[in-house]
This record gives C-alpha cells, structure tokens and sequence, in this order.
C-alpha cells in the first residue's frame, strides 16, 4: 500500500450514493452549484442540473426508488426550499414553499422525507416531514430544541439530530494601533439574555434581541436600555440602520415570509413602511444626506440593490445583478456590496452614487462576513477576515488593497455582526457561543 492520494472526482462539494450503491449524485462550487451523476468508479459524471448563477443547489440525496435526486436550492442562509429532478434530468420541480433557512433531508421510508426548516418569524430551524406523494409538508413538533443537523438509520427507524442553544453577547473593544486580542474586550451588561447585530448612533447603541421569542430593535443609552420596536410573530432581518444625524433608524421586518423596510424616529416613533411593494433582502444602509435608502431588494427572484428616497419617490435601481448586504461609504461617493457566492466566498464590489462600477482591489470574503463598515474618510473599510468560526477584524485600504489586521482572537472566540465608533477609536461586535447535544429520535 501506499502511493500519494488522487482525486477520482476532482471540485466535488456534497455527495450521496444511490440505495443499490451504484450511483453517485454530488454537486460542485462552480455557479449554480452544477449537479452530477455518475456510476460507480467512473471519474466524470453527467451533469443532470444547474440553478442559475448566484442561486446555491445543497444536500444531494436520493430518493429510495432510486428515481429523483432530493436537494435544497435558494438562496442561503435564508430563502431556501425542497426540490428534486428526475435522475435522467427531467422534470425538476419545487417540493416545498418555505423561503427559509433549510437543510439536512434525509429519507425514512419510500414516501417521506425528514429534513430542517425555519418558521416564518426566523425561530429554529424545526424537524419537518414532507410527503413527497402528496407534496404536503408539515412541522413535527418535539419539544423546542433548535437543531442544527440531521441524519437517519438505514432502515429509517432513527434520527440523529445536533441540537443547538446559542447564545450571542456584546462587547467593546478599543481600537489599538497594533493588534488585540479578546482580553482587550469588555461585555456590555445588557437587560436581555442575547443581543446581536450592534449599531452605533450619535450617543446612543441599538442592538437586537428577542423577548419571549419575540425578536426586537432595542437602544442602549448610558445606563438605560429600552424597547424600541417590536410586532408578534416578526423577525427583524440583519441589522438597522442608523442616519447619518442619529434621528432616524431603518430596519427590515419579516413577517409571514414578506420581508419590507420600515423607518421609524430613535426613539421608537413614527414607524412606517417604505416602498411596500419592493421584497427587501437583508440590512438597508443610509446615504449621507439622509434623504434615502439603499437596500437589497428581490427583482426576477434575484437580490439586486435600489435607491429609495424617503420622499416617497419611485425605487431607482443601482445595481442589475445579484447583490447584496450594501454599505455607504460616509461621503456618499460610493457603495460597497457583497456579489454572489461561489462556495462559502464572495466577491466584494462597488458602484459610484450613480449606479456605476467602481474598481476596487481584489476582496473575496467568505458567507457570513458581510458586514463592511466604511470608515469616516471615505479610504478604508473595516471586515472580518478568515475562516468560518473563527475571524478576525482588518482594515482594508480601498485605494491599494493594503491590509493591517485589528484583532488577534482565540479559537475560541466566534465574532459575528460589528460596528465601528463614529471617531474610530472603538469596535462593539458580537460574540457567538453555542452547546451542542446528540439527540437521537425513535420512531
């Protein structure tokens, strides 16, 4: 024995083989994440499907017949459905309707599938079983556990599922002019047991949390923290988005599966929804005037970025592609944005106030990092570098793609959403922590 290792089927993502074991489905990162199928020992498959560009294709697996291949498809982390097509190629079709965080389908019998998906109001993901004979599909209800991963016996008698309780905390961290670490960090004592996504404005820090399973905008000022906005049964999506004078927040609320900007005054009144018609996708971000917003919006079923004047004017589209999570730089020259996503990365890019492109180096960042917060003149930009689970806090120079990193966490420490003072000399982020349980399920 012995020899070097070499790849048989090279670029491969996920796979799964067929139930004789003769077949082998898997799927791979170019775009649309292609689908292939390919006997047993051969070395190039052929490829049965292939969502458009921008549009992600997860979790191959077959049907017990041997006949469908099952996979998630959406865009992800949280618009996402059921689908299959025929292992010829023929007949793909939409299997369930959930346009949310789903995952992990795993056959039990001939007939249904078990697989993970998250409500309306962004609580989960839950167990779900699908007929896949009547395409009904239905939530089982065992306790409260969020789960994160999924998978089942030969015979489909058991489930093994990773349940997850995270938990998601705020800290303060000064801007240094060398690198620091977590013990440089201080936690922000908060009323609510989890907060993310943290903003700052002019004196105040607004941040979100749920209470009681409902999730809320809440404003941290001096000693005092109060509610500011919440709805029953409404998730608020990303982050909000504080103006430039501190007066005003907007923010996208998701509520029955229709996601809609919304603006309301800093001290929780006068909400009102913008552009009602526009299916918003993700954080909005304020143009240095602030007389409108840009956010990402669905066109075509695909997330693109438009102009909305808070006059009420018409929506007016800066960017004709799938883009999203886009960020203002503070002189309202430019916005920066997050394009489609090959794998787990992206590319970063920009356009000009007018809708046209603007160069920027080169910056791929992986799913999950894209927040940029543009720094007050306009050069630099700050983002979180690295793998999944463990990042760290650069500043990019836009002009010459020079980096200088910020932090120097621990494998320990899992750092989402941030936000960067308005004078630059401090960083509150969130910092992520979770348990983890096996729990297996007898039918």
């Amino acid at each position: 024995m012995g020899g070097t290792p070499r790849p048989i089927l090279p670029g491969v993502v996920e796979l799964a083989w067929s139930a004789e074991g003769e077949r082998l489905v898997y799927h791979t990162a170019a775009p649309g994440d292609p689908i292939y199928v390919t006997d047993a020992g051969e070395t190039e498959g052929r490829q049965v499907y292939a969502a458009q560009a921008g549009t992600h294709c997860h979790y191959p697996t077959w049907s017990p017949d041997d006949e469908y291949i099952y996979f998630v498809q959406g865009k992800p982390p949280d618009v996402m459905d059921i689908w299959r097509v025929r292992a010829d190629g023929t007949d793909a079709e939409r299997m369930t309707f959930h346009a949310s965080r789903v995952a992990h389908p795993v056959f039990i019998d001939r007939r249904n599938l078990v697989y993970l998906a998250s409500s309306d109001d962004g609580s989960g993901p839950w167990l779900h079983v699908l007929d896949t004979r009547r395409r009904a599909s239905r939530r089982v209800h065992i306790g409260t556990d969020r789960y994160e991963s999924l998978s089942a016996s030969a015979d489909g008698r058991r489930l093994l599922a990773t349940v997850v309780r995270p938990l998601s905390t705020l800290w303060r961290l000064p801007v240094a002019n060398g690198v620091t670490d977590e013990s440089m960090a201080t936690r922000i004592a908060l009323p609510t047991t989890a907060a993310r996504s943290p903003r700052y404005g002019p004196d105040y820090l607004l941040y979100v949390s749920s209470k009681r399973g409902q999730e809320g905008i809440w404003k941290v000022a001096g000693d005092d923290a109060t509610e500011l906005w919440s709805r029953p049964k409404t998730r608020i999506v990303g982050a909000p988005a504080i103006s430039p004078d501190g007066r005003h927040v907007a923010f996208t609320a998701e509520r029955n599966g229709e996601s809609r900007l919304h603006v309301m005054d800093a001290d929780g009144s006068g909400a009102r929804m913008l552009a009602s018609a526009l299916e918003v996708h993700g954080s909005p971000t304020w143009a240095h005037d602030g007389q409108s917003i840009a956010v990402s919006a669905l066109e075509e079923g695909e997330p693109r970025i438009f102009r909305l004047p808070l006059d009420g004017g018409a929506p007016i589209q800066l960017v004709h592609h799938y883009a999203t999570e886009p960020n203002w730089s503070p002189t309202g020259e430019f916005l920066v944005y997050a394009g489609p996503q090959v794998g787990v990365n992206f590319d970063v890019r920009a356009v000009t106030a007018e809708g046209k492109p603007r160069a920027l180096p080169q910056l791929t960042l992986t799913r999950g990092a894209e927040r940029m917060a543009i720094l007050r003149d306009g050069e630099a930009m700050v983002v979180l570098r690295g793998e999944i689970g463990n990042r760290d806090l650069v500043v990019f120079d836009l002009e010459s793609g020079v980096e200088r990193k910020l932090t120097s966490f621990g494998r320990d420490v899992t750092a989402g959403d941030f936000d960067v003072s308005g004078d630059g000399s401090e960083i509150v982020f969130e910092r992520r922590a979770e348990s983890a349980d096996i729990l297996m399920i007898e039918r």
